[in-house]
């Protein structure tokens, strides 16, 4: 298995030492060395980091301080510490990057990028999400307002599990276990509703179908 890392670091020295551990190791491909949190973490939609190599001095800078970190480097646990924010593609070399499953084998939380920061997400924590030009508003039950996010709706459709999500509108997306009624048109999710496009009528009425056969 090959996982892609990234480095940041203050210290040039132990930064050149970790590029050269990098490069020695078979299963790690470097996509990067940073010495400012911002721009290590600004691209990691794009570069699909799997695993970063963080100085403890840094660690502390993490956005939300929401990152879970279950291994140090081995020969400077001291000063270097292992972070793995992308957990699926970490977890066959890393068990701890795995801890949270579901039934289904699909991760329950996702990494999402709002306002400068890396924030967290569990998918049970999702009602739905909205289109919102070139944002999209995540609406949680843990926050009081609406994360957003500069992404597009078609980039959350193909991150979430289509399991527990369903897109129903070009405009939103929904978890399927906060859907109250669906009608023709419309469907109620806690509270609000929302409009069923033309284009996504099949998939609903597919939706419709197995919940009555449950």
């Amino acid at each position: 298995m090959n996982l892609s890392c990234a480095i940041l670091h203050t210290d040039a020295q132990t930064a050149r030492i970790l590029e050269e551990y990098a490069g020695k190791t078979p299963f790690l491909t470097l996509c990067g060395t940073y010495t400012h949190t911002t721009d290590a973490l600004k691209d990691y939609y794009e570069r699909k980091v799997d695993v970063y190599f963080i100085g403890l001095e840094k660690s502390t800078e993490l956005p939300g301080r929401r990152y879970q970190v279950p291994h140090l480097l081995p020969g400077n646990p001291q000063s270097i510490t292992l972070v793995l924010p992308a957990k699926d593609r970490a977890s066959a070399k890393y068990p701890k990057a795995n801890e949270h499953k579901e039934k289904n084998g699909s991760s329950d939380i996702i990494y999402i990028k709002a306002e400068s920061r890396l924030i967290r997400l569990k998918l049970d924590h999702i009602y739905y999400i909205e289109a919102w030009g070139d944002y999209v508003k995540i609406f949680c039950s843990d926050e009081g307002k609406p994360i957003l996010s500069l992404c597009s709706l078609k980039y959350m459709e193909e991150k979430l599990p289509s399991a527990l999500f369903i897109r129903i509108h070009r405009s939103y997306i929904v978890r399927k276990a906060c859907i109250r009624t669906i009608m023709q048109n419309s469907m109620r999710v806690v509270g609000r509703e929302l409009p069923i496009g033309e284009v996504y009528r099949k998939r609903v009425k597919e939706l419709v179908s197995h919940l009555l056969t449950l």
